[in-house]
């Protein structure tokens, strides 16, 4: 399993595992090795859609994919860019949720989430992601773009 890297205009390259999330741990172990900061974008089921949250050094928290890479980096201090798909009615199948299709709305805003942060990570700054405030830095960068 490998992960493809793609071009960036900023200090840093971004990686698409080409394996299923849930198994996307190897992928990414070879990149941890040579990047300063790693961000794992993925959804999130304890968020409603549209909504996001920025965090580093966490557990899994249930969520397969980010086992997976805890377990072949053998750390958790790494940034997670969770993306909430979550929904107000119960889910009882979780995996055939997350892997059905959205409703429209629920895409809209989606789509808002995901330009935001393709905006946000053009204005990226490594070096200052790895001063004392990531988080902060990365949450006041987010909040520019999804406020317009």
């Amino acid at each position: 399993m490998e992960a493809k890297e793609e071009e960036s205009k900023k200090h840093f390259s971004y990686y698409i595992s080409e394996s299923y999330i849930n198994c996307s741990g190897s992928s990414f172990k070879e990149v941890f090795k040579t990047k300063p900061v790693l961000i794992v974008v993925h959804d999130e089921l304890d968020l409603p859609i549209g909504k996001y949250k920025f965090s580093f050094a966490k557990n899994d928290a249930g969520h397969n994919g980010v086992k997976s890479i805890i377990k072949k980096i053998r750390t958790k201090d790494f940034y997670r860019f969770r993306i909430g798909v979550g929904s107000k009615e119960k889910i009882n199948d979780k995996a055939k949720y997350v892997l059905s299709e959205f409703n429209k709305n629920a895409k809209d805003d989606l789509d808002k989430v995901f330009l935001n942060f393709k905006k946000t990570l053009e204005e990226f700054d490594v070096s200052c992601a790895t001063e004392l405030k990531p988080k902060k830095y990365f949450n006041e960068l987010f909040g520019l773009w999804s406020k317009n």
